[in-house]
């Protein structure tokens, strides 16, 4: 006999196993269907803000309270401009006059009109899924304080140059200006945009700054050449062609014609290695640069289509101004500017500095950075993140396991070691350890024929070996006189290590000495 369940009264209904398993497979069927029509990322944005409501809270608030660009622009003009741009991310076209359009701007604006141009390669990389464009206004009017700016699409991304601009203005360099906007053209909305004001606004606080009399000058490099795709790295400098602007400082003649004719020579004469960087680059604002951006971009190497220079009349150097855009590696600055030691030396100190995990909670605090890379669909955490493995990079580069390859070799004159270097910044020889058996301060005059370009002894009497550059070996020596070692050393027992460090840094690193050949008869 079956036993049948009696429901009571005003019971609701149990649902069937068929019944059941109808809901579920119409529930995959709406999340597949969400996934498919709902814009990209917008089922991964839901999932982020279920677990971080409070974050994804903030950002939405704080994008909400960003200022709204409205652009007008007639048919016409748009479907021309439209079609430059398609060109111009292909690398089909050169920028024009006739690629610019007037528009009028409007909302945060408050109406101005304005030109509009696709941006140049040099300021924005191609191939973007939403067009970038340089933005000109009338002489004595500004768009949110700048009278020329580029306004590219803003993404996760973006915030990694607003953070690598605050980080250099508060280290003393000149920056320009940097705020996220909604853009609408003709009614349209186009998204969250990036405004950054081009170098020319950078360099009047420069110049405001230096109050020389002897002008200044701008330069920056014209990458109209530059071929798509890139060619390779160590040949694309070739390409770029400086663009001096004179910027008159308490009106002075040096900006008229001589002061950029001796930009365009100091930049001939470090392309060639004619000149240390030290003698006409401000080394220490450029070592902060290169140091910021290994920092916010995970990389050492600085690009010339977002690189710029203020020629300081008065000084003769190249101060650096920088732009908030993503560094190219396709695309890097001047070689025998990151090879030559000094500058090597400055940009290991910067490094060194930069890696403080404390920099971490002072840079993220600035500007709530945090919030912004949330507003603009990064997960939130992912900032921080980024940038502790950005800093544990970085500190791998200044405090290696191993500074150089060291080896004894076959000398009847004493003790001879080889050296070969492995990092890119010069190093320091302190001394040898004789496994406990004593410590030899390491002598300059063991140096055999010494190579200025190699090893040599610096100002201060540190001995010190160049950073390695490029694939080509750079090795050097040096021979320990049979008198100058310990007494009673017993040869063989324990072991040679060479102390060492990164020149300019206090860390000392040992590292062991290869002792197979020769370490039996010093």
């Amino acid at each position: 006999m079956r036993i049948k369940a009696e429901r009571a009264p005003g019971a609701q209904p149990r649902l069937s196993r068929r019944s059941l398993v109808v809901g579920l497979v119409l529930g995959l069927l709406l999340g597949f269907a969400l996934a498919v029509v709902l814009p990209d990322g917008t089922v991964r944005s839901l999932s982020s803000t279920l677990r971080n409501p409070g974050a994804r809270l903030r950002a939405w608030q704080l994008r909400r309270a960003w200022p709204v660009l409205e652009v007008d622009v007639d048919f016409e003009s748009y479907q021309r401009w439209m079609r430059v741009v398609e060109s111009q991310r292909q690398g089909q076209v050169a920028l024009s006059e006739t690629d610019c359009v007037t528009v009028q701007l409007g909302g945060a604006a408050g109406g101005l009109p304005a030109t509009l141009c696709p941006a140049p390669a040099r300021l924005y990389a191609p191939l973007s899924s939403s067009p970038a464009f340089t933005v000109e206004l009338a002489a004595g009017a500004r768009l949110m304080g700048m009278h020329s700016a580029i306004l590219a699409p803003a993404d996760a991304a973006s915030v990694m140059g607003m953070g690598y601009l605050r980080t250099l203005g508060a280290v003393g360099l000149a920056v320009p200006e940097r705020r996220f906007i909604n853009v609408s053209v003709n009614g349209s909305g186009w998204g969250a945009y990036v405004l950054e004001a081009l170098p020319e606004e950078a360099a009047s606080a420069a110049t405001a700054a230096s109050g020389s009399a002897a002008g200044l000058v701008m330069v920056t490099f014209d990458g109209t050449e530059l071929p798509w795709p890139y060619p390779a790295a160590p040949r694309s400098y070739g390409y770029a062609k400086p663009v001096l602007t004179s910027l008159a400082s308490g009106g002075g003649e040096g900006a008229g014609v001589e002061l950029p004719a001796r930009s365009v020579a100091a930049l001939e004469s470090l392309a060639s290695g004619a000149v240390t960087p030290s003698e006409v680059v401000d080394d220490q604002a450029l070592a902060r640069m290169v140091a910021a951006t290994a920092l916010w971009h995970g990389a050492t190497e600085l690009d010339w289509r977002t690189l710029a220079f203020v020629s300081d009349g008065a000084t003769g150097l190249l101060v650096p101004l920088p732009a908030g855009w993503t560094p190219d590696a396709a695309t890097p600055f001047l070689t025998p500017l990151m090879a030559h030691p000094t500058m090597q030396r400055e940009i290991a100190v910067w490094i060194d500095r930069f890696c403080d995990p404390a920099v971490v909670d002072l840079v993220l605090t600035d500007g709530d950075l945090e919030a912004l890379f949330v507003a603009l669909g990064g997960e939130a955490g992912a900032l921080r993140s980024t940038l502790v493995g950005h800093q544990a990079a970085m500190r791998a580069f200044v405090e290696p396991s191993r500074t150089l390859f060291a080896a004894i070799a076959n000398d009847t004159a004493g003790l001879r070691i080889d050296l070969r270097a492995i990092l890119p910044f010069p190093v320091e020889v302190l001394g040898l350890d004789f496994g406990g058996q004593g410590y030899l301060a390491m002598d300059s005059a063991w140096v055999t024929e010494p190579d200025p370009a190699v090893l040599w002894t610096a100002a201060d009497g540190a001995t010190v070996f160049a950073g390695r550059v490029g694939s080509a070996p750079v090795v050097a020596s040096f021979v320990v006189p049979l008198q100058a070692l310990p007494a009673d050393l017993q040869v063989g027992r324990g072991e040679l290590s060479l102390v060492t460090r990164v020149w300019g840094l206090e860390a000392a690193i040992p590292i062991a000495v290869d002792s197979s050949p020769a370490w039996g008869q010093p």
